[in-house]
C-alpha cells in the first residue's frame, strides 16, 4: 500500500515542498492530508480523487456530480447521520444507493446506511470539501427521521449490535461501476501569507490552530458516559491517549481483518491509516496482541505486515510502540496503537492507558445493551 503523498508525487500532482507543507498542516491542526492540499490550492480535485481511488480501491465521484444529484436522493438519509459520517448519497438505482464518502473502507458506516435505507450501499470516495459543501447546501431546517427505508431508528442514529455480532458493524464495501468519473478543475483560494513553520515550506494560514483539546482522565470518563456511537467512543479515547503519547491510532477487527479506523497526532495521516487493511491471520504485531489478549510495549518486530504498519504511520518511524487490545465481553474488537515518533515509549503510564482502554470497552458494551433494550421495546 502506498501512502497518499507518495501517490500524488508519483503522478506529478504535487511537488515535495507542497507535500511537506500539507503534512505540516496536518501535524499542526489535524485533519486529512487531501483536504489540506486542496485548501492550499496545491492539488486539483481530479488528481486527488484519482490517488484516493487507487489508495482505497473504490471508484471516485466529483464535486460536480454530487451537486447534480436530485434533492430526493440527497435527502434520503437523516441529516445528522450524513454529517456525523461525512457521506452524501448521489444516485439510486435498482435497489442500490451510491454514496460519496471520505472513508469508503468504514464497514460500520456502510452497515448503518444500509440499515437506514434498506438498500445496498455502493461507496465512492469523495473529497471532504465536496461532501461538506453538499451538506451545507441542503436546507438548514431539513431533518429526516428514519431515512428512506422501513425499520430505521426513530432518533436517526443507528444502534450498535450485540458484541457477538460485532462483525455486522463492519460490512465489506460493495464497489459499484466505474462510470461517472468526469470532474472539473478545483483550485482553492491562495493561502494567506504567513510565516512558514520551517524554511522552504510554503507559508500557511491557520497552522497554529490545534486539534480538539486532549482530555484528562476525569474529562474522558465524564464524556464517555454521554457517548452514543462507536465513533464517539473511539474519538474520546484518542483524545485522552494523545495526552500520554504524541501519535495515536485505532485499528478495528472485522471478520478476520484489521482495518484502519481513526488517528491523530504527530506525523500521522488519517487518509493513510484508514486505507490500512490486512488479514488478521497474517503474522503481525496485531495478531500477537489478538492471540494473547495482552498489551505489547517495545520495538515493532520485523515482518511484511509490520513494515506496512510502519509505512502507514509515517516519518519519523516509531522506536517503540504501545499496542493495547480493546475488548468487549472478552472479545478483541479493536486495537489502540500509540507511540512517540523517534522516541522510546517505555516511560508511558501504561496502567493509566490500560484503564482508559478498559473504560472504552465498557462504553461500547453499554451501547450494545442500550441497543438491545431499544430493540425489545420496538418488538
Amino acid at each position: 500500500m502506498k501512502r497518499l503523498g507518495e501517490l500524488l508525487l508519483e503522478r506529478g500532482a504535487i511537488d515535495v515542498g507542497e507535500l511537506h507543507t500539507g503534512l505540516e498542516a496536518c501535524h499542526r491542526s489535524g485533519g486529512r492530508l487531501g483536504t489540506q492540499l486542496l485548501r492550499f490550492g496545491f492539488v486539483e480535485e481530479r488528481a486527488l480523487l484519482e490517488a484516493l481511488s487507487i489508495q482505497f480501491g473504490v471508484p471516485f465521484v466529483s464535486e460536480g456530480l454530487i451537486q447534480k444529484a436530485s434533492l430526493a436522493v440527497r435527502k434520503c438519509l437523516p441529516m445528522e447521520v450524513m454529517r456525523r459520517l461525512m457521506v452524501m448519497p448521489f444516485n439510486r438505482h435498482e435497489g442500490r444507493l451510491q454514496v460519496a464518502t471520505i472513508n469508503p473502507r468504514d464497514p460500520s458506516a456502510l452497515e448503518e446506511l444500509s440499515g437506514l435505507t434498506e438498500l445496498a450501499i455502493e461507496p465512492y470516495v469523495a473529497t471532504e470539501t465536496a461532501i461538506q459543501k453538499a451538506l451545507d447546501e441542503l436546507s438548514p431546517d431539513f431533518v429526516t427521521r428514519g431515512g428512506a427505508g422501513a425499520g430505521a431508528a426513530d432518533d436517526g442514529v443507528a444502534a450498535p449490535v450485540d458484541a457477538a455480532r460485532w462483525d455486522q458493524l463492519w460490512v465489506p464495501p460493495q464497489v459499484g461501476p466505474e462510470e461517472m468519473l468526469a470532474t472539473g478543475e478545483h483550485r482553492g483560494p491562495a493561502p494567506e501569507l504567513l510565516v512558514a513553520t520551517y524554511p522552504e515550506l510554503t507559508p500557511m494560514a491557520g497552522v497554529g490552530e490545534s486539534e480538539p483539546e486532549v482530555l484528562d482522565e476525569q474529562g474522558f470518563v465524564l464524556r464517555l458516559q454521554d457517548a452514543r456511537t462507536r465513533d464517539e467512543v473511539g474519538s474520546l479515547l484518542l483524545r485522552h491517549a494523545a495526552g500520554m503519547l504524541s501519535r495515536v491510532c485505532l485499528f478495528a477487527v472485522y471478520k478476520g481483518r484489521v482495518v484502519g479506523w481513526m488517528a491523530r497526532g504527530q506525523s500521522v495521516v488519517v487518509d493513510d491509516v484508514q486505507s490500512f487493511d490486512i488479514p488478521l491471520e497474517t503474522p503481525s504485531l496485531f495478531l500477537d496482541v489478538y492471540e494473547t489478549c495482552r498489551e505489547f510495549v517495545g520495538p515493532i518486530p520485523r515482518g511484511q505486515a509490520n513494515e506496512l504498519l510502519v509505512r502507514t504511520l509515517g516519518e519519523p518511524p516509531p522506536v517503540e510502540v504501545v499496542v493495547v487490545p480493546i475488548k468487549v465481553k472478552g472479545r478483541v474488537v479493536a486495537f489502540l496503537h500509540a507511540d512517540i515518533p523517534g522516541e522510546a515509549a517505555l516511560a508511558v503510564p501504561i496502567d493509566e492507558l490500560l484503564d482508559s482502554v478498559t473504560n472504552a470497552g465498557l462504553a461500547l458494551e453499554i451501547l450494545i445493551k442500550r441497543a438491545k433494550i431499544r430493540s425489545r421495546r420496538e418488538t
